[in-house]
């Protein structure tokens, strides 16, 4: 999918064999942002310093931006990617930058835990689905790389989520999936795909044994990590 198909290759290795999906799980915990710790901005387009509001013609952003509300958003009027401040906490290491195709990735020294992210133009999904079922599709594509699962899988296991929204103490609905290897190890890749922007966001998170990779994302949300969704530079 453009960018997306090229960084396929890097995302985290497969938890293939074994693979325990555990279904209808839920966050642990209210996303809730805290604004003692503001995430950078790493967006897919130039970011400016300088914060953009909405020109009068561009609607306001619900504070849920839920599945729906994402199908009134006007391709040119609004941008979205990760805010995250990773690279600049202590704790945390790069593990590769990002590569000018919207992938990155990082590793939690505490935990062991690996967190791949995509952010940038899809153009091999079929954008006039509704926003839930998109982010499924995204989700089957690195489930059936990194987990060895069929789209009816992702199907049946995949739940409803949510991600902190930025700027704003907002929410985003997102799609997750999360299993569990053999080994004791756990995945999960949750995904946000803007039908109505041709795009979208996604965080892979492989943890070792020990390590529930639900929690990890948890930890991080909302303190760290957001999805960025603002008016287009000039709106």
């Amino acid at each position: 999918m453009g960018h997306l198909a090229a960084c396929r290759a890097a995302r985290v290795a497969a938890l293939s064999l074994g693979l325990l999906l555990l279904a209808g799980c839920s966050p642990a915990s209210p996303v809730a942002v805290d604004d003692s710790v503001s995430p950078s901005t790493q967006a897919t387009r130039s970011t400016t310093e300088s914060a953009v509001s909405p020109s009068p013609q561009t609607v306001a952003l619900p504070a849920d931006l839920s599945f729906e509300a994402g199908s009134e958003l006007e391709l040119g009027d609004w941008e979205t990617g990760w805010a995250e401040s990773l690279g600049s906490t202590v704790g945390f290491s790069v593990e590769s930058p990002d590569d000018g195709n919207g992938s990155f990735a990082y590793a939690d020294d505490a935990t062991g835990c690996r967190l791949s992210f995509y952010q940038g133009t899809i153009t091999d999904l079929d954008m006039t689905k509704d926003d839930r079922t998109i982010s499924d599709e995204l989700l089957t594509i690195w489930m059936t790389n990194n987990g060895g699962l069929t789209p009816e899988q992702v199907a049946a296991n995949a739940y409803d989520d949510v991600a902190a929204q930025y700027p704003g103490e907002g929410t985003v609905a997102t799609r997750t999936i999360w299993g569990t290897g053999a080994d004791g190890g756990s995945l999960l890749v949750s995904a946000r795909v803007f039908g109505a922007l041709g795009g979208g966001v996604s965080v892979t998170i492989l943890c070792p044994s020990g390590t529930d990779a639900q929690s990890e994302l948890n930890s991080l949300m909302g303190k760290y990590l957001a999805i960025q969704v603002e008016a287009a530079t000039g709106k």
